[in-house]
């Protein structure tokens, strides 16, 4: 297995949300690469694509995979390609979407529909928490939005999936794959002073809903036809001993 980071990346020097998991001592062992999409020169450090099963690209594709679409990832027999619920067209806010809403075109999403249309999964991800006490636990989440100037309206809606499901997600579609489709991986929607509440964050006004990025995002597609019966999100705003857990 390998997994890649940009040249000259300094983990510690990012902020602890962004920064990567450990590596250290997985079983079957993962070795890092010096890759950037945008730097043809470092193509070469990775390994044949011939020789992978598949692949998850999970930086934004809005820099322009066309070259290296055509030149590596197209020799690879199942690409997963990480998008953002950002990229749905919301005519009102609180809109409930699926993969059937209409996308906004912007360079990722033209980028994205370039390596779909050759055969690329795309998941489409909304926000991201992890495990309570950790850098992406969900009320350290609401405190990097809060201070971030984020839209503090109470009747927002928000989405956010557990990093766990995540990869869950990841690996069912490298186990069952689907070409060319675009794949929610969403998790729980819930209005934003629910969060607050549970964060014990102070009071934000509840006036009317005007933000467009406030929608419910379904994953039903994902929950129905790909992933085992057993399986359900993890609740952001339950504490949930994810080890616990089967994938």
């Amino acid at each position: 297995m390998f997994a890649t980071h940009r040249p000259g990346t300094k983990a510690d020097a990012k902020p602890p949300y962004f920064r990567p998991v450990p590596l250290d001592g997985l079983v079957p062992p993962v070795k890092m690469l010096e890759f950037d999409m945008g730097q043809p020169a470092t193509w070469a450090n990775l390994p044949p694509a011939e020789s992978l099963s598949g692949a998850v690209v999970t930086f934004p594709l809005s820099s322009g995979p066309h070259e290296f679409w055509d030149s590596y990832l197209s020799a690879i027999p199942n690409v997963l390609c990480y998008s953002t619920t950002s990229v749905y067209q919301v005519e009102r806010p609180g809109e409930r979407v699926d993969e059937g809403t209409a996308i906004r075109e912007t360079p990722r999403s033209l980028a994205e529909a370039y390596c779909q249309e050759r055969g690329a999964t795309l998941l489409t991800i909304s926000g991201i928490f992890g495990e309570r006490r950790s850098p992406r636990g969900i009320c350290t989440c609401l405190s990097t939005y809060t201070t971030s100037g984020g839209a503090l309206n109470g009747n927002k809606n928000v989405n956010m999936v557990h990093v766990d499901d995540i990869v869950a997600a990841s690996r069912a579609v490298l186990q069952k794959p689907q070409p060319h489709a675009r794949i929610n991986v969403a998790g729980h929607h819930f209005l934003l002073s629910e969060l607050i509440a549970h964060c014990k964050h102070p009071a934000v006004p509840a006036g009317p809903d005007t933000d467009l990025s406030s929608k419910c995002v379904c994953s039903d597609h994902l929950l129905t036809a790909i992933m085992p019966p057993d399986f359900s999100f993890v609740p952001p705003m339950e504490p949930v001993e994810v080890a616990a857990r089967t994938a």
